[in-house]
């Protein structure tokens, strides 16, 4: 079990690569660490908040579903670089050191290649900008457990246990909600609906605290084996980091800051097949920061 959890985070957090998080961001200040990590931050949080559900049918009696999630944020090229304010780094030259130029456009963490910055003068300096991990998509796997129904209302949970994998952080994820029938007070629908709430919080220690929240209602029709289904969601993600600027080797700084991820409603479209006990259903997820889902699953 041990070993498959540890797959699963290799796999979420491959983002990190041959460095660790904490490695990329000490080499930026406060203003430059958030504008670097920004897209990953939304592109995580809206991951999270995918795939909460394949269905809008809550029925009543015994209803369990065991499975996993695979969710890939798709990145926009406008996600792959951003401008790099130098004045944080040129207020800690001392006189009479010429200035780097500003801005510089470079790489953010799913870009590619770091900018190299060239300070004026005649002996200038340089600083390498940190390099991304060149990523169109941001994957990640999640296992989910929903059961049900009382009173028309079913629970969902993902969760792993702490995880140290190696000199990357330890890792943690937990997300509770519930899902409730609309439908079961109004039965000349023709169609499933109902609404759900779910809040997911995520670490790596002791860099990253993560937390997703959405809210939203779904409407579903099924035919035979084939579950259509689609909703709205108000969805909110945000990311703390705290790490250590080193500019220099005799300067460091302690930072922390939280970034909101920009993501605010979401429209779901998909369809789910069931044969037997077994379930697969496929949806996507428009929005700022769209979204692919594929998930597998036993349902009885």
């Amino acid at each position: 079990m041990r070993k498959a959890l540890i797959f699963i985070l290799f796999f979420a957090v491959n983002i990190l690569q041959s460095q660790t998080l904490e490695e990329r961001l000490q080499k930026f200040g406060e203003v430059n660490g958030k504008s670097y990590i920004k897209p990953f931050v939304n592109a995580f949080g809206a991951n999270l908040n995918s795939g909460l559900f394949h269905s809008a049918d809550v029925s009543t009696g015994l209803d369990v579903y065991v499975g996993a999630r695979f969710l890939f944020a798709l990145i926009p090229s406008s996600a792959q670089e951003f401008d790099a304010d130098m004045t944080e780094l040129n207020e800690l030259r001392p006189y009479p050191l010429a200035p780097y130029p500003t801005p510089i456009k470079t790489a953010t963490i799913l870009g590619k290649d770091g900018a190299l910055a060239i300070s004026g003068g005649v002996n200038p300096d340089t600083f390498k900008f940190p390099d991304g991990v060149n990523m169109k998509v941001v994957p990640f796997i999640v296992p989910q457990v929903s059961i049900g129904n009382i009173f028309g209302t079913r629970a969902i949970l993902r969760y792993f246990p702490y995880v140290k994998l190696g000199d990357w952080g330890e890792i943690s994820f937990i997300g509770v909600g519930v899902q409730h029938s609309i439908d079961q007070w109004l039965p000349v629908l023709p169609f499933d609906w109902s609404a759900h709430a779910m809040y997911q919080a995520f670490k790596i220690k002791p860099v990253l605290d993560a937390s997703a929240l959405s809210i939203g209602t779904e409407v579903s029709k099924t035919f035979l084996f084939a579950t259509i289904y689609g909703g709205l969601a108000y969805e909110f993600s945000s990311m703390e980091f705290k790490y250590t600027w080193t500019p220099t080797s005799s300067i460091s700084r302690d930072l922390k800051f939280k970034i909101d991820g920009d993501n605010s409603f979401r429209l779901t479209a998909g369809v789910s097949l069931k044969w037997l006990i077994f379930n697969l259903n496929a949806e996507y997820n428009l929005a700022k920061q769209p979204v692919a889902v594929l998930g597998l699953g036993i349902a009885i």
